[in-house]
C-alpha cells in the first residue's frame, strides 16, 4: 500500500504541469519517461525539446448555438454547488441516459452565453477520450434565465473520493496510483495535442468513474493556444 509520500507526488506533478500553464508552456511530450524523482523524493518534470510557448487567439463567440429545453430531462440530485455554477445528475428522457447538468449561473445578455460556459462546451465538444469527460451539448429553461451543459455523469471526483477513503483509513494500491496517473497523462497529452491548455487542474477537477475510470472535467478555464512564429 502507498504511503502519503505517494499521494504527494501525484500534487507534485499537478503543480509542475499547472506551472507551465500558467507561464503559457505547453509541454507536449508528458509520459514517465521525462518525470525525474530526486533523492529528496521529489519529483521533477524534464526534457523540453518539444515544448512550446504558446499565445491565446482572440475568443470566438457563437450567439447561435442550439440547444435543447430542460424539460426532456428529470431532475434525480444535486450533485455540487460551487461559486459559478450547480451541478445535478438527471435522466435524458428521450435516451434514458443518466447524465450530469451543469447550471451556468451566469449569462452575458448581450453576447448569449458566458465567455467560460462557451469556451466549456466548445472543448468539452471537440475533445472525444476516454479520459475527458464527454458533453451532449446545452439546454436551458423556457425562459431562457437557466442554461446548462449537459454531460456524461461521472461517480466520484478524486478529491472527495480520497477524503473519503482517508476517513475508512484506505488507500489506493500502487498498481492503481500507477494506472491513474497514466490515464491523467493521456488525457493532458490530448489536450496538447489539440491544442489545448487545462489551466485549472486539480482533484476537485478530476472524476473517477464506477469502474475506475479517469475523467478531466471543467474547462471553464481552459484555452485554444497557438504557437507563436
Amino acid at each position: 500500500m502507498p504511503n502519503e509520500a505517494t499521494v504527494r507526488k501525484s500534487q507534485q506533478l499537478l503543480k509542475a504541469v499547472q506551472h507551465l500553464h500558467d507561464h503559457h508552456v505547453m509541454h507536449c511530450n508528458l509520459k514517465t519517461s521525462n518525470i525525474w524523482l530526486s533523492n529528496k523524493g521529489v519529483m521533477k518534470v524534464e526534457d523540453f525539446r518539444m515544448a512550446r510557448e504558446h499565445e491565446f487567439p482572440r475568443q470566438q463567440y457563437t450567439p447561435g448555438m442550439s440547444c435543447r429545453s430542460v424539460d426532456e430531462f428529470q431532475y434525480l440530485y444535486k450533485i455540487n454547488v460551487g461559486s459559478f455554477r450547480v451541478v445535478h445528475g438527471a435522466k435524458d428522457k428521450r435516451t434514458g441516459e443518466l447524465v450530469a447538468l451543469k447550471q451556468l449561473k451566469k449569462i452575458n445578455e448581450r453576447e448569449g452565453y458566458s465567455i467560460a460556459a462557451r469556451r466549456d462546451l466548445e472543448i468539452l465538444l471537440k475533445m472525444q477520450h476516454p479520459n475527458i469527460v464527454a458533453s451532449r451539448g446545452l439546454a436551458s429553461s423556457s425562459r431562457n434565465d437557466r442554461v446548462y451543459i449537459v454531460m456524461e455523469l461521472v461517480d466520484y471526483d478524486l478529491k472527495t473520493f480520497m477524503q473519503t477513503m482517508h476517513s475508512d483509513k484506505q488507500l489506493f494500491s500502487v498498481e492503481h496510483v500507477k494506472c491513474l496517473m497514466k490515464e491523467l497523462l493521456k488525457a493532458v497529452q490530448h489536450l496538447h495535442d489539440h491544442h489545448v491548455i487545462h489551466s485549472d487542474l486539480k482533484i476537485s477537477n478530476i472524476l473517477l468513474s464506477n469502474e475506475g475510470v479517469l475523467k478531466v472535467a471543467d474547462s471553464g478555464m481552459a484555452r485554444d493556444y497557438e504557437f507563436p512564429l
